[in-house]
């Protein structure tokens, strides 16, 4: 059993998998654990619950489950053999029923560890969290030396966020038998969720020197050195990683960390050859994911909208996918139908994505776009949007939805064909008037020029997108330029500006709309990938864009302007995190 292998910012690998009874059993001849079946009993139900046990091992659960049920219509009130028919069902799927049948052994009087771990596991399973976690924590009082209740309890916590008590209960466990890899691999992997790479990196080297053939412990290595920006050493652990993967019946598909780590060192091209090599036999929706990004980035953009709809089977997503008995959208007629657009992203993603709304609007319907918070007053004079439907307004009826990032694959999008032809989303005159008398100057001559140097640092790449303000010095040097700063949040090492005058409108923005009236009133804006960059394309304002190595794949690759954005030119890093 091992938790789910990722890169911050991007859900890959396998999706967590519910272990498994033999995972639960946590069998060590060495070590003496004992199978949930193996109870001491008369010869007879010995013979029974042997038999049980066979059967259940080797898949076949239903006979099973008919020989439980007959030793129990015989001795209806035994707890034991209640919590082996919970075993059974909970190994078929049937969590429910396991738990059912647990909870009765428990009412029967059965205190064993191995009943409150079986319990646990049915608990887990059906997402009853807090049921878990109590039955995991009555195991471990009924034997406090029980190896396997430490590491349910700690895989519980893990699923609660609770990663430092994870850590603990893993270390716990470890405690009581210190050759076992996979509970090394668990703690790195909790400790690469809290952003620890140097001590996640000491728990899986640790874990590899142990079992130098064990892939998830490669795998989650490679992403360790990845996040530490040693790209060319992650790249060669997890190509050992992929190698002993391929001898894995059951693989943790590690040629998606190493397509991602490929990405990250900004060999696009390396990437997708070892997605095309390995996804017919790997299928994986995050895999999917990886490739639509690299197919995007090389500018193969139908075949990378098809690939791109794998997002919606993948957290964050997932869970945000609309409960509607209306269908989606895939090209039907519209004439005279009502469809609703829906964000589903950040605030970039909706702004660049909201030119749609003519193309729809084209086809004859009633265009209704919902809107991300903060949004709703900017996009409403958005050609082709009939009405905005601002967060926790009721659905009105409609006949079809999309999402808007899909648009584009039903229009069959090319770089030829992105709709960018003239600037869709205008400044407030009212607004654009009270800046052009806040930034105005006694010289004509002299240019205005917006800065913003930091996106998000909620966002998983954020290290590499943002600009230390100190890199902006060198613009003190140049003339006729007055600089205003639109950038919101200052950040401790921001206190002292680098010899770099500026005026910070930033504290007056209202809202989008604010920021857009003032990029209207500048002569340039100088921005790093951020919603504002959007924005000011959108505006058709000039606006120069920073990009990191590796960009996200919007911008393509080494092109110094945006299809999508014609009055955008693109500044690119020649190497990672040097902006001079």
């Amino acid at each position: 059993m091992s938790l789910p292998r990722k890169i911050l910012g991007d859900l890959i690998g396998a999706p967590y998998r519910t272990p498994s009874v033999d995972d639960r059993r946590a069998t060590d001849d060495k070590a003496g654990d004992q199978s949930i079946f193996s109870v001491a009993r008369p010869t007879e139900q010995a013979s029974i619950l042997g038999s049980t046990s066979e059967l259940s091992k080797s898949g076949l659960f239903g006979p099973a489950l008919r020989q439980a049920d007959l030793a129990l219509a015989a001795t209806p009130n035994d707890p034991e053999l209640l919590l082996v028919r919970s075993s059974i069902l909970s190994a078929w799927g049937r969590f429910h029923e396991a738990r059912d049948a647990a909870m009765q052994a428990e009412a029967m009087g059965l205190r064993e560890s191995k009943l409150y771990v079986q319990l646990a596991w049915s608990c887990y399973s059906i997402g009853r969290i807090q049921e878990a976690e109590a039955s995991m924590r009555k195991a471990i009082t009924a034997e406090p030396q029980g190896r396997e209740a430490f590491v349910g309890l700690a895989t519980v916590l893990h699923a609660q966020g609770r990663l430092r008590e994870a850590i603990a209960a893993f270390k716990r466990a470890l405690d009581l038998r210190p050759d076992d890899t996979e509970c090394l691999v668990n703690i790195g992997v909790c400790e690469l969720e809290q952003g620890e790479f140097i001590a996640a990196e000491a728990s899986l080297d640790r874990a590899t020197a142990l079992n130098a053939d064990n892939a998830n412990a490669w795998s989650n290595l490679g992403i360790a050195l990845g996040q530490q920006d040693r790209h060319e050493e992650a790249i060669k652990v997890l190509r050992r990683a992929e190698r002993l993967d391929a001898k894995n019946v059951d693989g943790v598909d590690a040629y998606v960390n190493l397509a991602k780590s490929l990405e990250d060192a900004n060999l696009s091209q390396e990437a997708l050859d070892v997605l095309e090599t390995n996804l017919c036999d790997g299928p994986n929706p995050g895999a999917q994911i990886v490739y639509a990004h690299q197919l995007l980035r090389l500018g193969r953009l139908r075949e990378g909208w098809e690939a791109y709809e794998f997002r919606w089977l993948n957290e964050p997503l997932q869970s945000k996918r609309l409960v509607s008995f209306r269908p989606m959208w895939n090209g039907q007629d519209l004439r005279g139908k009502t469809i609703l657009l829906r964000a589903e992203q950040g605030l970039g993603d909706t702004i660049q994505f909201a030119r749609y709304a003519l193309k729809v609007k084209a086809l004859g319907a009633t265009v209704l776009l919902g809107a991300l918070p903060g949004t709703e007053t900017l996009l409403a004079g958005c050609p082709g949007v009939d009405r905005i439907l601002g967060p926790g307004v009721p659905l009105p009826d409609f006949h079809y939805y999309i999402n808007l990032m899909s648009l584009p694959r039903v229009f069959g999008t090319d770089l030829k064909s992105i709709p960018a032809e003239s600037a869709y989303l205008r400044a407030d005159g009212e607004r654009a008037r009270r800046w052009r008398s806040r930034v105005a100057g006694d010289d004509s001559a002299t240019l205005n020029v917006g800065l913003v140097w930091r996106g998000d640092p909620n966002h998983g790449r954020d290290r590499y997108r943002s600009v230390p303000l100190q890199e902006f010095a060198p613009l003190a040097s140049v003339e006729g330029v007055r600089f205003f700063s639109l950038q919101k949040g200052t950040k401790p090492d921001e206190s002292t500006r680098p010899n770099l005058e500026f005026t910070d409108l930033a504290p007056e923005l209202v809202d989008l709309c604010d920021t857009a009236a003032l990029i209207s009133q500048l002569d340039l804006l100088i921005c790093v990938d951020t919603a504002v960059a959007h924005l000011a394309g959108a505006l058709g304002a000039e606006v120069w864009l920073l990009l990191p190595v590796p960009s996200d794949w919007r911008w393509l690759e080494r092109t110094e302007k945006s299809p999508w954005y014609p009055s955008m030119r693109i500044f690119r890093q020649s190497e990672q995190r040097n902006w001079n």
